[in-house]
């Protein structure tokens, strides 16, 4: 009797550092990535001899059991499966208990933290063959036991997926010492920057010809969980020798060098963050945009959110301190009910036109006929309200 055959997992898979960057997110599919490292050479027996034999099944997609990079220093796994217009990160806590399925369509890429260089923590993936409804959708499954049995349209075996990124300086090189930390550099550290980081005096005399100096400010927003909010770095964030700062390329980042969280994105043609935090978000959350001259001078601009809930209405009303508030309130008008309705020299002289007197009246007379004034006005208002 005909038995499927589990699909052979072999060799490894090496993602282009083109598809490892922060500066622009790009992807390769799971089909040409792992295509190579799939095998179903033992369902494969059908022959001219054989012309009833199993067909092999082909690639259907992967089951991710393992994900070793440090979001913090290297940066993060990502996989997208609308073709790029969205992205979403691979958890570090992924298993073969709770693996994330991905279609073959689905696409991959690294997003390293802006100015890391080398080769990251790794993936590890299971291969899934056609057969089945397994990887037919993004979703996380328990594969532990399907991996055990030899039977299964999954391997046993995983592969294991790196990749290089480079951290690309745009422009001219980044100047050594303050120029990097939102300062003016004095004239000798000048100097110093321009023989470290140009080779040849054409290239120092240039370098010091075409320096505009940046430096960051700080944002600070209120938001609230639940709701959309576009937070925008406003023209003059950041502060240039030359007045403007529309020619800084734009990137952005947690502060302490984290990607940004999945509920936060940025867009740096509009120089604006567009964000919808969740209900766990409350607190704040420190954010940072880097700005890059085409000298490859860099200042930062802090942009500080602080995240609260909006309390409905009946949850105010349920507040203690609320109605105790309300309370002292309706105190403090009923006294003054009772000082308008039961204050003698009120209702007797309210209406008393003054005596005529010789002479500018004493201090002592302004003073009461001025208090009479005011404790008139003031009964009005209440009855008006």
């Amino acid at each position: 009797m005909p038995v499927n055959d589990a699909p052979v997992a072999s060799g490894s898979v090496i993602l282009p550092s083109e598809y490892a960057s922060s500066e622009e997110v790009r992807g390769e599919s799971v089909a040409a990535l792992f295509g190579p490292t799939f095998s179903d050479a033992a369902d494969q027996q059908r022959s001219a001899v054989n012309p009833d034999g199993s067909v092999a099944d082909h690639l259907q997609g992967i089951a991710i059991v393992g994900n070793t990079a440090n979001p913090a220093t290297q940066g993060v796994w990502q996989y997208s499966t609308d073709n790029g217009q969205t992205w979403q990160q691979v958890s570090t806590s992924v298993s073969s208990t709770a693996a994330l399925v991905l279609p073959a369509n689905a696409e991959l890429h690294f997003a390293a933290v802006l100015g890391f260089s080398g080769t990251p923590g790794g993936l590890s993936a299971a291969l899934v063959e056609t057969g089945g409804t397994l990887a037919t959708t993004a979703h996380v499954a328990d594969v532990s036991a399907m991996m055990a049995d030899e039977t299964s349209h999954i391997s046993s075996g995983t592969v294991p997926v790196t990749t290089r990124a480079t951290y690309v300086q745009w422009g001219n090189p980044a100047l050594s010492g303050s120029t990097l930390n939102n300062d003016i550099s004095s004239s000798d550290l000048l100097k110093t920057s321009v023989e470290d980081g140009f080779e040849t005096e054409f290239q120092r005399g240039f370098g010091v010809a075409h320096q505009t100096w940046i430096r960051g400010t700080s944002i600070y927003r209120f938001v609230t969980t639940g709701e959309q909010y576009d937070i925008d770095v406003p023209s003059g964030a950041f502060i240039s020798s030359d007045g403007t700062d529309l020619n800084l390329t734009l990137t952005a980042r947690q502060a302490g060098g984290a990607p940004l969280p999945d509920w936060v994105s940025f867009d740096a043609q509009r120089r604006s963050f567009s964000m919808i935090a969740p209900d766990d978000a409350t607190g704040s959350i420190d954010l940072t945009v880097i700005g890059r001259d085409e000298y490859g001078h860099e200042a930062e601009v802090d942009v500080h959110v602080v995240i609260g809930r909006e309390h409905p209405a009946w949850q105010v009303a349920d507040d203690p301190s609320m109605v105790q508030a309300v309370d002292r309130a309706m105190q403090v008008v009923e006294q003054d009910m009772n000082w308008l309705a039961f204050n003698p020299d009120f209702h007797r002289t309210v209406h008393k036109p003054a005596d005529a007197t010789q002479g500018k009246r004493g201090l002592r007379a302004q003073m009461r006929q001025m208090g009479l004034r005011a404790a008139h006005a003031r009964g009005r208002n209440l009855v008006n309200q």
